[in-house]
């Protein structure tokens, strides 16, 4: 009889006596952590319960992620009103003791979980019980995390090992030697132990029947409600829907099933119009772009890729069309964070509609150089020494190619507003591709595709701007890539003609030709007169009927404007003239008292 939760943890500690070969033994328990802080820590740290499930999605696309290796990635409702997640694995499964170890991980640098917390905190954040089981090839191995457990003198995290041989012998004996496994397996039966251990017998038979040697499972129990309405049906929806724009580099190949339906991860390939790719972009981590002597090729510094392109689906949006920038990050490509309105941190013109039209920057630092917070959803620049002078350098590299590829399409079509006619006339074609929800097999992960992109751009850095900008145009070379799947249709513009306008001159009989223009090249005296030719013109002209006159009157409005506009910058220039006389004098008299206190 269990009196208190102070009775378990004892009991987790024990092992039969003079235990068998066959006997369930209790590989990991407990830590010197207080366990109870540390679960109600755990349970804070996501926003959203989407998000501590990406949290185990990552889990699992690390265990198949391999160009050799199909993943089958399978998340589904369980019986208990809860979640289960399934995927095979490329290699052997480490021990559950490993896995349910606080702050400890087995991962590589280029892996998204790399901290040690990730399953335990968002099990925690999801559920007050999930239980992990594992198969390596005759294998079985269960760990369970459960809050029940957890005391202030620890954290308890037990975790058990069952051959296939003498699986259901193996279980007694758990059941029979260890009150911890026994109340979290009544818990999971919702009060009944006998049916919580068919459910996890039914999880063993499903795990020992499956094709795959190394196969990793994991169930949580009644799941935390936090969203409005729709259970868990509607969680899973979020969860499918929300997956392709949250991984850059899950293959096709991949079977990725969720709520027995399968997610298609070629997003932003089907996305963006014009879609570039500007590959192996140097960043140097320590050493500030302005400074140091190789800027442009820093020996230390590490790479990321960048994509860009127009979003036609944000560009018709009026509050959300600005230039958007999307980082991702590890072999997986997963989201780690996003700004909706990145010009000010890239250093580019934030007024008006400049960098608009849906214009999306993603970078894809895919060797894991990238310092990230433990719940993967932004960057821990604060971790490093040199932090804020490699959030510098990444932002001012972002912000030059972003420049240098939006000015490109911008001189293309002459103006911002006949760009973003273009990005939104490809709208219908891109909720086409989305409709269809299928994979297109030619098509390649960004990382691997042949997308459009540019080359030859030189680079000047301008140390008292702090921005980096290319320096010749003409040298840029832009290529198109098969893998862009939107191009845009239309042709540049031509910039059209200055107009000539023919005019009566009085004191000649020839009608010499004027050209409007920018320049000032005429005097007050002049523009004065020039209205007064212009008033005896319309004035004389009035008897040659009603469409010459409509000319001419156009033609008189016309040039009265510049007239005008010209006499303002007339008075313009005199006003700087004068002051710059002022400032001259003032300079003479100057250089006149230090001579005379030079001659005495």
């Amino acid at each position: 009889m269990i009196t208190s939760i102070t009775d378990i943890i004892p009991a987790a500690l024990k092992m039969e006596d003079g235990g068998e070969a066959t006997t369930a033994a209790v590989i990991n328990t407990t830590s010197h952590v207080n366990g109870r802080g540390l679960w109600s820590s755990w349970q804070r740290n996501f926003t959203s319960p989407e998000l501590a499930l990406l949290d185990l999605f990552d889990n699992c696309v690390d265990a198949t992620l391999h160009e050799k290796f199909q993943g089958n990635i399978q998340i589904s409702q369980d019986n208990t009103g809860g979640i289960s997640m399934q995927n095979n694995c490329r290699r052997c499964i480490p021990p559950v003791e490993k896995v349910l170890e606080v702050f400890s991980s087995c991962k590589g640098g280029d892996e998204i979980g790399e901290n040690g917390v990730g399953i335990k905190q968002a099990c925690a954040a999801l559920s007050d019980l999930a239980i992990v089981v594992t198969k390596n090839e005759r294998l079985i191995s269960v760990g369970i995390i459960n809050k029940a457990l957890q005391t202030e003198d620890g954290v308890c995290l037990p975790s058990f090992e069952f051959r296939r041989e003498v699986l259901h012998a193996d279980l007694d004996r758990a059941f029979q030697t260890n009150e911890a496994f026994q109340v979290s397996i009544q818990h999971y039966g919702n009060g009944d132990i006998d049916e919580g251990r068919r459910l996890l017998e039914a999880h063993f038979d499903t795990l020992l029947n499956c094709e795959y040697n190394h196969v990793f499972f994991l169930v949580l129990h009644r799941v935390h409600q936090r969203s409005t309405g729709g259970g868990i049906p509607r969680l899973l929806r979020n969860l499918r829907e929300i997956l392709p724009r949250n991984y850059l580099h899950v293959p096709p190949k991949f079977k990725v099933m969720v709520d027995a339906e399968p997610v298609v991860f070629q997003f932003w390939e089907k996305r963006l119009a014009e879609l570039h790719v500007f590959p192996s972009i140097c960043i140097d981590p320590k050493h500030s772009f302005e400074l140091a002597m190789d800027w442009h090729y820093p020996n230390n510094g590490h790479t990321v890729s960048m994509y860009v392109g127009f979003d036609p689906i944000r560009a018709n949006v009026s509050n959300k069309n600005k230039a958007a920038l999307l980082i991702y990050s590890r072999k997986s490509g997963r989201l780690v964070r996003e700004i909706e309105d990145a010009r000010g941190m890239l250093g580019l013109a934030t007024g008006g509609t400049d960098f608009g039209q849906g214009l999306t920057v993603i970078i894809d630092d895919h060797v894991g150089c990238l310092p990230l917070t433990p719940t993967k959803q932004d960057i821990a620049f604060g971790n490093e020494i040199a932090g804020k002078i490699h959030e510098t350098n990444l932002t001012s590299w972002i912000g030059a190619f972003t420049h240098v590829y939006y000015q490109h399409f911008l001189g293309k079509f002459g103006t911002k507003s006949s760009l973003g006619d273009e990005v939104k006339s490809h709208e219908q074609e891109v909720e086409h591709a989305f409709k269809r929800n299928t994979v297109v097999s030619d098509l390649q992960t960004l990382r691997h595709g042949n997308f459009s992109t540019g080359s030859g751009i030189s680079f000047s850095r301008g140390i008292s701007k702090g921005k980096i900008r290319c320096v010749n145009k003409k040298s840029n070379r832009w290529v198109s890539g098969k893998a862009t799947l939107i191009n845009f249709r239309k042709v540049a513009p031509s910039v059209p003609p200055k107009r000539a306008i023919k005019r009566k001159d009085p004191d000649s009989s020839t009608s010499p030709l004027v050209t409007p223009t920018k320049k000032v090249t005429r005097t007050k005296a002049f523009s004065r007169n020039m209205l007064t030719i212009l008033d005896d013109d319309s004035a004389s002209s009035s008897d040659e009927g009603p469409k010459q006159d409509d000319a001419l009157l156009a033609e008189v409005s016309f040039l009265r404007v510049k007239c005008q506009q010209q006499d303002s910058q007339l008075e313009k220039m005199e006003a700087k003239i004068a002051a710059y006389k002022v400032h001259m004098q003032n300079l003479r008299q100057a250089n006149e008292s230090l001579q005379r206190l030079a001659d005495l």
